[in-house]
């Protein structure tokens, strides 16, 4: 192997480290998988406008588990461990009435152990929204689940923390999501 050969595969195999990029595409390491460039978010069809560096995607062991294109698990950095941010769509044909979809889950809440706190339908960034408050019945977690639609689809958006905790989570998960906006279709 000559020098000049060698300088140059040391070159190649060493400008992804110079560049803080991944050794390849969309792995794991790569910039493009971190929620601030709302790559996996425009695979749901929406984006925000601003995601704070603070944000994080989690693994979601569950077994039932949607495809990544249909469910995010996110957690905020610095807030505490419980703190967690689900997005989830769903599509449906034809248009959906948001606030009848929206009461399919007030009806179930009560079996899972959950009080429902409120439930106002709102808008954000103009979009229809839905928003429900809850508690769980021992009052050790509280939740916020936002419901926003537009044409066929729906995004549900599921915000838990400790009760301790819950006012803080809740401002940072209503921060990035007044900053909500749904990708233009493919028609």
């Amino acid at each position: 192997m000559t020098k000049g050969f060698a300088r140059f595969f040391l070159f190649v195999m060493g400008l992804p480290l110079l560049s803080f990029a991944a050794p390849l595409p969309t792995t794991g390491s790569s910039a493009v998988n971190s929620p601030k460039w709302n790559t996996a978010f425009s695979q749901m069809g929406f984006s925000f406008k601003l995601v704070s560096d603070e944000w994080v995607y989690l693994e979601n062991p569950s077994q039932t588990r949607l495809p990544a294109n249909q469910q995010i698990d996110m957690g905020f950095k610095t807030l505490s461990e419980s703190a967690r941010l689900s997005l989830k769509t769903e599509n449906y044909l034809g248009k959906v009435n948001l606030e009848s979809y929206a009461k399919k889950y007030l009806r179930d809440y009560n079996q899972y152990g959950f009080e429902v706190l409120s439930s106002k339908s709102v808008k954000i960034n103009n979009i229809p929204a839905v928003v429900i408050d809850l508690i769980q019945k021992n009052k050790l977690t509280q939740s916020r689940q936002i419901f926003l639609s537009a044409d066929n689809k729906i995004t549900i958006a599921s915000c838990i923390d400790k009760t301790d905790y819950f006012t803080m989570t809740s401002s940072m998960c209503n921060q990035l999501l007044n900053n909500y906006n749904w990708r233009p279709s493919d028609k």
